[in-house]
């Protein structure tokens, strides 16, 4: 389990430093890290990955629906409203699963 953690770490620090992952594998990776404590780098991704919806990265619904909740959970409440608000108000960037 400690390397399985530890490949979850360097794949999250990789996304983070502008890599490219599908966001399944990126919510994935950010409970994974809360569960075994590394609730600062699983921040950090629903936050960068919050950012890059906003900016028009295409998700389906359901990962547009688990990433404001993630954002919540993680108290990153600003990104949680503003991913909610282009859900809503049906945002081209929200494509068909």
């Amino acid at each position: 389990m400690i390397s399985e953690t530890a490949d979850t770490v360097q794949r999250a620090r990789r996304y983070l430093d502008s890599g490219t992952s599908d966001p399944k594998d990126v919510l994935a990776w950010r409970q994974q890290l809360r569960s075994h404590g590394h609730p600062v780098l699983a921040r950090a991704l629903s936050r960068q990955l919050a950012e890059r919806f906003i900016a028009g990265t295409s998700m389906a619904m359901d990962e547009v629906d688990a990433l404001w909740k993630a954002c919540k959970a993680d108290e990153a409440f600003s990104h949680a409203r503003r991913v909610l608000k282009r859900r809503r108000t049906g945002a081209p960037n929200i494509v068909a699963p």
